[in-house]
């Protein structure tokens, strides 16, 4: 029991000593499966989303992104924080958390692929292989209720 708990403070020091950034990420539902994105170069899928620009605020990254990686116009008024975690962050070659502010949201427009976008894809429990790790802990919250998430 010592060593298991010797292993699990190693690897909490090494998680805080990680870099860490924070990103906003939509959640587009269609019964079980959830809208996913893959971008050019990239080998799995994650959610519509990206990186807060130092003036905005989440929600405005959350409808920029979504406007411009797949043309939805979010009804602002209609976001809803779904959930936040922290995550590993795929496509990195040093170890990085990143902190995923996911949303859900009504929107206006038709989705398409646009942007640095080369791929979506409606992703359900039997496509987690597929999905960057941030995507998993998002389909496991989303439909098996982790007892483990952090909302």
């Amino acid at each position: 029991m010592q060593n298991l708990s010797i292993a699990i403070q190693k690897v909490r020091k090494r998680q805080s000593s990680m870099i860490k950034f924070e990103v906003v990420a939509g959640i587009i539902q269609e019964g079980n499966k959830v809208l996913m994105c893959r971008s050019r170069g990239r080998e799995h899928y994650y959610l519509p989303g990206g990186k807060i620009n130092p003036s905005e605020s989440l929600e405005e990254a959350l409808i920029r992104e979504c406007k411009e990686e797949i043309t939805i116009d979010i009804i602002p008024s209609s976001i809803k924080l779904f959930a936040r975690f922290e995550a590993e962050a795929y496509g990195f070659e040093e170890p990085r958390i990143v902190i995923m502010n996911c949303f859900s949201f009504d929107y206006l427009g038709e989705i398409q692929a646009a942007a640095e976008i080369d791929d979506i894809f409606w992703a359900g429990m039997e496509d987690l292989e597929k999905l960057a790790p941030a995507g998993k802990i998002l389909m496991k919250k989303r439909f098996m209720l982790d007892e483990q998430a952090q909302f």
